[in-house]
C-alpha cells in the first residue's frame, strides 16, 4: 500500500504538493490548465474523504505526512481576502473541509498555526452535556462581541430523516434545539436568566464577553 501512496504522490502532485486529476489513458494530467480553484477543491476533498479517515485509523504513517503536506500547500496558495486574513476559497465546501482538517491537524501536531488559521486564538469556547442541560464556558482575551448560534436537528429539518443515523461525511449534532420549544438560559456568571424559543437560539443570541473574564451559561429545555 505504501507503493500506491508513493505512486499517487509522484503522478498527481501538480502545484507543490497539491494533487490534480491523473488520466491513465493520457498518461498525464487530465486537464491541460493548472486551475487553482480546481486544485484547491480537489485537494480539500482528498484530505477530508481520503487522508483524514486513513490517518485517524492508522495514526502516524506516510498518509499523515501526505495529509499535512497538502494542507500546508492549500494555505500557502490561499488568496481570498477576508477581515481575518486570507482563506483558500470562497466555496463553502472547501472552507468546511478546512475546518474539519485544521482542527484535527492541531490536535495531531500541537502546532498553534493550525488553530490560528480557523479561529480567533484568544476566544475560547467549550461545552458539555449533563443530562438534558448544556453547560457552556466562554472566555476572551480582549473584549469580544458576537452571536452564539444553536444547531437545529439537521437530520430532520435538512434531510427529512426520522433519526440521526450515522452516515458518511455527516456533521455531528451535539446539542440541538427544536424551533417551537422553549429553553431556560441561565448566565451563572452574573445571575441573569431568560427564556428563549428554539427558533431564537437557532437565529443566534447576542453575546458580549468582557476581557479576561469567564462567562458560564446553562441551557435547559422547559417541559411544557
Amino acid at each position: 500500500m505504501i507503493d500506491i501512496l508513493l505512486t499517487e504522490t509522484a503522478l498527481t502532485s501538480r502545484l507543490g504538493r497539491l494533487p490534480d486529476t491523473y488520466s491513465f489513458s493520457k498518461r498525464g494530467f487530465a486537464f491541460e490548465d493548472q486551475d487553482l480553484t480546481r486544485l484547491l477543491f480537489g485537494a480539500s476533498e482528498y484530505i477530508k474523504d481520503g487522508l483524514l479517515p486513513i490517518t485517524e485509523f492508522l495514526g502516524q504513517t506516510p498518509w499523515r505526512v501526505r495529509l499535512l503536506g497538502i494542507l500546508d500547500d492549500i494555505w500557502r496558495h490561499a488568496a481570498v481576502e477576508t477581515r481575518r486574513g486570507r482563506i483558500p476559497s470562497d466555496n463553502p465546501e472547501v472552507n468546511g473541509n478546512m475546518l474539519q482538517a485544521l482542527s484535527r491537524a492541531y490536535w495531531m501536531t500541537g502546532q498553534a498555526s493550525y488553530l490560528e488559521l480557523a479561529t480567533r486564538p484568544d476566544v475560547f469556547f467549550g461545552a458539555v452535556r449533563e443530562g438534558r442541560a448544556l453547560h457552556i464556558n466562554l472566555r476572551a482575551g480582549p473584549a469580544w462581541a458576537g452571536v452564539l448560534r444553536f444547531d437545529p436537528p439537521r437530520h430532520r429539518t435538512n434531510m427529512g430523516m426520522p433519526m440521526d443515523w450515522p452516515r458518511m461525511n455527516q456533521f455531528p449534532e451535539w446539542f440541538t434545539v427544536e424551533a417551537d420549544r422553549r429553553y431556560d438560559v441561565r448566565d451563572i456568571s452574573n445571575g441573569t436568566r431568560s427564556v428563549r424559543t428554539g427558533a431564537e437560539l437557532q437565529r443566534g443570541v447576542p453575546l458580549a464577553l468582557a476581557a479576561d473574564r469567564e462567562t458560564r451559561l446553562v441551557v435547559n429545555p422547559i417541559d411544557e
